[in-house]
């Protein structure tokens, strides 16, 4: 009874894994491509091959504060033709971000634009307790046979968080199984043709709009202390513009508004030490943390629609003047 017995396992895990290789191919795979943020960026990095173009990178902030569509109308406009894309990702940081920096460069942008805000170099960003892992596998997990590290970027990195954003065909196979379930329901949902607005969708990266009209004060948010001592934040920022440069890409640093209420909540000597940080990058730096008027925002740093249409028509007319010192 042993060897039948045997057999049946042995076909059984045989047939399992046939399965799961098909559902991953067929069903999982197109789902992730079809939503994933990160492998569409990749691909985009890859792939386009447009010779005028800008990338606008930043969070939250930069996706809510500036419109890619309108800053490049702008620059058509003013007999400069430049497509513009906003790169953004909620809760990006340079740390998370600086994984994607040698497909950046290989993507060749005439121009990049980086939006920081005063938080990213503060202990809230530099010393989180979860030590940035949820963040680096949700972004890199699954693009982890592209990922390019130069040997400085991986001294940044710890093992644990290497193991994530480089994971092994065997981890990332298994890995890929969390989506199983919202990937059928994606394929129900397409072959029934159901509008269902609650599925993921990637949207271009030079159309994201976010109307948003509502007016509130800011919430209470965490203190922003940035000190004079170097941390993780400010070297993985330091190298990603210095780097940038190197390749022949011009750099445009755009500090992002901030609350006046909240903004008074941050010390002299954290401005202080910020502005020395950004000025050590060597880049062409704007700080328009007091841009915007308290009736433009809705919560501490983001703007709503009218603070979106004043700060996209400054960072347009920034760029418009930039792009003279951008490389030919």
């Amino acid at each position: 009874m042993r060897n039948p017995v045997l057999a049946a396992i042995i076909a059984s895990i045989f047939c399992s894994i046939i399965m799961i290789l098909l559902l991953t191919n067929t069903v999982i795979d197109p789902y992730l491509k079809a939503t994933n943020w990160s492998i569409n960026l990749f691909d985009f990095y890859e792939n386009n091959n447009e010779v005028n173009k800008i990338y606008i990178l930043g969070d939250s902030l930069a996706q809510m504060g500036i419109d890619p569509l309108a800053t490049g109308d702008y620059l058509k406009k003013n007999n400069e033709s430049f497509k513009v894309y906003n790169l953004h990702y909620a809760g990006d940081n340079p740390y998370v971000r600086i994984v994607e920096l040698a497909h950046m460069a290989r993507s060749k942008p005439k121009i990049i634009v980086f939006c920081p805000q005063y938080r990213w170099f503060s202990t809230l960003y530099w010393t989180p307790s979860w030590g940035f892992y949820p963040q680096l596998e949700d972004r890199y997990s699954l693009v982890a046979d592209k990922t390019i590290l130069d040997p400085y970027t991986r001294s940044l990195f710890n093992k644990t968080q290497l193991d994530l954003i480089q994971k092994d065909s065997l981890n990332l196979f298994f890995y890929k199984k969390r989506y199983l379930i919202p990937s059928l329901q994606f394929r129900i949902y397409e072959a029934l043709s159901i509008n269902n607005s609650a599925m993921p969708r990637i949207t271009n990266f030079n159309r994201e709009v976010w109307p948003v009209y509502w007016i509130k004060k800011p919430q209470d948010t965490p203190n922003c202390e940035i000190i004079e001592d170097n941390n993780i934040q400010k070297k993985a920022f330091l190298y990603m513009t210095r780097y940038l440069k190197g390749q022949g890409i011009h750099v445009i640093i755009i500090n992002m508004p901030y609350h006046p209420d909240y903004l008074r909540t941050i010390s002299n000597e954290s401005k202080n030490n910020y502005s020395n940080l950004m000025n050590e990058t060597g880049c062409s730096y704007y700080n328009l943390d007091s841009f915007c008027s308290d009736l433009e925002f809705f919560d501490y740093g983001h703007i709503n629609y009218y603070g979106r249409q004043n700060l996209t028509k400054e960072v347009a007319e920034i760029i418009r003047y930039e792009v003279t010192n951008a490389p030919k």
